[in-house]
């Protein structure tokens, strides 16, 4: 969905989050440059911090 969405021109901050926690970035994933890549489990103040940091340098 991601590099359906970056040919279209659409540029937006992409976290990636995984079920699998032995999961690597997919592959292509440095190509594409996503925010960030979270393996499930994790903190959730992990993704909120994460979702701030991007949030506050949009604005």
């Amino acid at each position: 969905m991601y590099e359906e969405l970056a040919t279209r021109g659409m540029h937006i901050p992409v976290i990636f989050i995984t079920g699998n926690p032995c999961a690597q970035r997919p592959p292509g994933s440095q190509a594409m440059q996503p925010i960030a890549f979270f393996p499930k489990p994790f903190p959730i103040e992990k993704l909120l911090d994460c979702i701030k940091t991007v949030l506050e340098r949009r604005h």
